[in-house]
């Protein structure tokens, strides 16, 4: 169901750098349009497939009699789309043509192209299984192989239009300005490329290089800019450095804002790239004293852990096993991580009274360190060690009899005690998920960047406000002086 959310916020992209064009230009009317009227179609496309529940999604609800309601109303948008421009196409016409191929307005418009091609590539992916099932008659899907294979050119040629975008000439380009305007850029990016294959050995991927390489790119060329403007700034004030930096985002808060938007976005493909390419991921049994390495990071079975109704997070669970994982790299000590298994009630009490206590859904408690470089991650699989249990659980529920429990009932738990001791003095291995991801937390650090550059971007300049009320002043004024 993420991907009814990225649908609407891909095409809203495209239209916040389009719009630009038909801001300084006057052109691509129809097509702004047509991203504004399908971006709001999305929107309501992916509320219809949460809540009619015609895909099955652990973020979509159940079976619903929405189906219906939301299908006509899409029907609707999209017609009534269609006649909106189709109507008005005269009055949307272009008042210029595009100059030329090397120019600002075409960087947009392919980078109008690419997002609104990711789009499609998600949509016909979700909706595959609905026309499969409509065709014939069986649910077939489409996974992240094919989706990959699509949506990653695409993302790296938009990461690279993130940093050509900003720096090349409206209309025109001139092969001086090219030279004058990527030459830094180019510079970086080559050296990403050399470092790729010598300093840090990442070309086994050669995705991830080329992906390296354009956020060096991007970096390089919007670090140019802000440098350039600040220079600037210095030379025609004598402002410190730090407020001629404020003060020059301040006199442009749209363009650099929109810069520190697309550092953000590098950002963010950094950390996808780093933690999908090198990310180590091992399923191990470690028995108490035995290790297993993952990503250069050894964890050590150190000793297991057992609880009855001590349940912090409050969840219900009335039994809780897990193990403590001491982690050390190089043989130095990095942290201690502790993966639980908490296992909950079964209400139908078909396990018998000492059965049932611990016989629901069992659930794993994720142990993580994270760190701006990497995280280190354990879980215990909660299943399997449920199974382990289950010759002690049987003996238990036999040993309780009807006279006994109508006695004492709190023996079932006094038993289960007993099971959770007999776990700390005799423990199974631990069924584990090892993992190792470098660069996460730089998804975070991307999101933050973006919205800070957001932020930047459309806060009202000073005096803005004052300026607003002002001239609603003066027009009332202008009302009744007209009256009079």
């Amino acid at each position: 169901m993420e991907n009814a959310a990225l649908m609407p916020w891909l095409i809203s992209t495209a239209f916040l750098h389009s719009i630009m064009i038909q801001e300084k230009r006057g052109m691509l009317k129809i097509w702004n349009a047509s991203l504004v009227l399908g971006a709001s179609t999305l929107a309501i496309f992916g509320t219809f497939l949460v809540r009619s529940g015609v895909l099955q999604s652990i973020h979509a609800f159940g079976a619903s009699t929405l189906g219906v309601p939301f299908v006509s109303l899409i029907a609707l948008m999209t017609g009534g789309s269609i006649y909106l421009v189709v109507s008005r196409r005269d009055v949307l016409r272009s008042e210029h043509r595009l100059d030329s191929l090397f120019s600002r307005e075409a960087a947009f418009m392919l980078n109008n192209i690419v997002l609104v091609g990711l789009c499609f590539v998600i949509f016909w992916g979700t909706i595959f299984p609905l026309i499969s099932e409509a065709v014939t008659g069986t649910t077939a899907s489409v996974g992240p192989p094919w989706f990959d294979r699509y949506t990653v050119p695409l993302a790296l040629v938009l990461v690279l239009l993130s940093g050509i975008g900003p720096v090349i000439p409206w209309r025109r380009a001139t092969l001086a300005n090219a030279r004058r305007n990527f030459a830094l850029p180019l510079g970086l990016a080559l050296a990403m490329l050399i470092a790729s294959y010598t300093v840090v050995p990442i070309s086994s991927s050669a995705p991830t290089v080329i992906l390296f390489c354009c956020v060096a790119f991007v970096f390089g060329s919007i670090g140019q800019e802000f440098w350039r403007g600040w220079r600037v700034r210095r030379a025609t004030s004598s402002d410190s450095p730090a407020t001629a930096l404020v003060s020059m985002v301040r006199r442009n808060q749209r363009r650099y804002g929109g810069y520190i938007v697309h550092l953000g976005i590098a950002t963010l493909f950094i950390g996808v790239a780093a933690s999908a390419t090198f990310q180590h991921t091992h399923y191990v049994n470690l028995s108490r004293g035995q290790s297993d390495t993952v990503g250069g990071f050894t964890f050590t079975n150190e000793r297991p852990t057992a609880a009855i109704v001590d349940d912090p997070s409050g969840t219900g669970a009335l039994l809780t096993l897990g193990v403590y994982l001491r982690v050390s790299r190089d043989g130095r000590y990095v942290t201690t991580e502790h993966p639980t298994a908490e296992y909950y009630p079964d209400a139908s009490g078909a396990e018998g009274p000492v059965g049932s206590l611990i016989g629901g859904d069992a659930v794993s408690e994720l142990a993580l360190d994270s760190t701006w470089r990497r995280d280190i991650s354990a879980a215990i699989n909660a299943v399997p060690l449920q199974a382990s249990l289950q010759t002690e659980i049987n003996y238990a529920n036999s040993s309780v009899t009807a006279k006994a429990l109508a006695g004492n009932p709190t023996l079932p738990y006094i038993l289960l005690a007993i099971i959770a001791h007999n776990y700390l003095q005799h423990p199974p291995p631990a069924p584990l998920k090892l993992a190792s991801s470098p660069l996460v937390m730089w998804l975070w650090l991307g999101a933050l960047i973006v919205l800070f550059g957001g932020i930047v971007a459309i806060w009202p300049p000073p005096g803005a406000v004052r300026g607003r009320v002002r001239a609603r002043y003066l027009a009332r004024v202008a009302r009744e002086v007209g009256r009079a």
